[in-house]
């Protein structure tokens, strides 16, 4: 389970004092390079693993590994660097490799930056864009993904391998809400899908401004997509903070509902406990796309290449799944030949495409031959690149973003994860 919470429940952002202590003298005569940098956290912080805690708000701590961008606003050619907590507490040091000089200023933002996902880049130039569109309903997803924090600190003391920081302050960005839903008289259960109206769904923060960053959400609204299958009667919600007037449209058991919230204010840094949204029943929910065996969902069909009628909606051109259980294009055909070129194609000894989805566990996305993985995990919505092969066994395999990947979860790949 992960984390994101720098703030004290019920109050507005907290602070959090980041001291350095070092034995290093003479520190402004070395020069500047990469050194293992240390940032102490004070004691009246805590973030991390989120906890309901119902009146009381939420209870918040680190874990070890977290991980928290670095950029030296004093020296921007460093780009970003990433330091860990090296412990599971409430308060616990940071921890890694950041090129910087004594008196350097640098500026802090959990989670961290990365390629894809929640907090991104795309010009490297410490202006980033927060994206909070796609949601799980659950404090661990926004512990992981939502729960934006910035901070300050400057380094103090260097020597030739080290560096100790100091004077930071943390606040956390958004708001967290609890929202619960009730139609005549009733709490609404088994909620499995939430969309929010009417918010704003990015947002950019500068972490190279010269002054202190701002978050700035976009100006005009979106739709938060929310999948909180399993969350029973309540979801929890990321928003940024500001004025906001949102509409809810979800599915609740067999049934699907709207409501409106009144007008409101939100804060950064504070949680809105169990916010009630009065909905009406607007008719009856979708059939599902999938059947449920011991908890486990299956399609109602196999994955298919089809040309002719492929394009089901949200995968990508030609794919879909097969409108008959146990049926797989040229499933009447005698397949015999070899492998032809794009993600499970054959061709057959009529010289036609017979192309079916999935081999679990062996699959190319950007070639066609079979490799075996060298370990068991789960593969579900993971992609993979490799640096060696001996003979069909992938070995040295790395999980990375979906752009990047050679081997993967093809089902994920081709219906752009639904």
């Amino acid at each position: 389970m992960k984390k994101q919470t720098l703030f004290l429940i019920g109050m507005a952002a907290a602070v959090v004092t980041l001291t350095g202590c070092s034995s290093n003298e003479g520190s402004e005569q070395v020069t500047r390079k990469s050194r293992t940098l240390t940032i102490t956290q004070s004691a009246v912080q805590q973030k991390s693993i989120l906890v309901d805690q119902g009146e009381n708000g939420l209870n918040a701590t680190w874990e070890m590994g977290d991980q928290m961008t670095v950029y030296n606003q004093s020296y921007p050619a460093a780009g970003y660097a990433t330091v860990k907590a090296s412990a599971s507490t409430k308060n616990t040091n940071f921890v890694g490799k950041v090129d910087c000089q004594a008196g350097d200023v640098l500026r802090l933002f959990y989670p961290k930056v990365s390629e894809s996902g929640s907090v991104t880049d795309a010009t490297n130039n410490g202006t980033l864009t927060l994206d909070i569109s796609n949601q799980k309903g659950t404090l661990e997803d926004i512990q992981q993904h939502f729960d934006f924090n910035y901070g300050q600190a400057t380094v103090t003391a260097v020597d030739e391998e080290t560096a100790t920081a100091n004077a930071g302050t943390t606040e956390n960005l958004m708001a967290i809400c609890k929202f619960t839903f009730k139609s005549e008289g009733s709490y609404l259960k088994k909620i499995s899908s939430v969309k929010i109206s009417g918010v704003p769904t990015t947002a950019t923060f500068t972490l190279s401004a010269s002054n202190t960053p701002a978050l700035t959400p976009a100006t005009t609204a979106s739709t938060i997509n929310i999948s909180a299958d399993g969350m029973d009667n309540a979801v929890y919600v990321a928003l940024f903070p500001g004025e906001t007037t949102p509409t809810f449209t979800l599915t609740a058991g067999e049934s699907t509902y709207e409501g409106t919230l009144t007008a409101s204010t939100l804060k950064a840094g504070k949680f809105y406990n169990s916010v009630v949204v009065e909905a009406t029943k607007t008719g009856d929910a979708p059939a599902a796309d999938y059947v449920e065996v011991c908890g486990t969902k299956w399609a109602k069909g196999n994955l298919w290449y089809d040309p002719v009628n492929g394009g089901d909606e949200g995968f990508q051109e030609n794919w879909r799944i097969a409108p008959n259980q146990w049926e797989w294009i040229g499933y009447d055909k005698e397949v015999i030949g070899t492998l032809d070129g794009y993600k499970g194609s054959w061709i057959d000894n009529r010289g036609e495409r017979i192309r079916d989805g999935f081999q679990y566990g062996a699959l190319s996305i950007t070639e066609i031959q079979s490799y075996k993985f060298s370990f068991t995990e789960d593969i579900s919505g993971k992609f993979f690149a490799y640096s060696l092969t001996t003979g069909n066994e992938i070995t040295n395999l790395t999980e990375v973003p979906r752009e990047y990947a050679m081997f993967g979860d093809i089902v994920a790949d081709v219906s752009n994860g639904k």
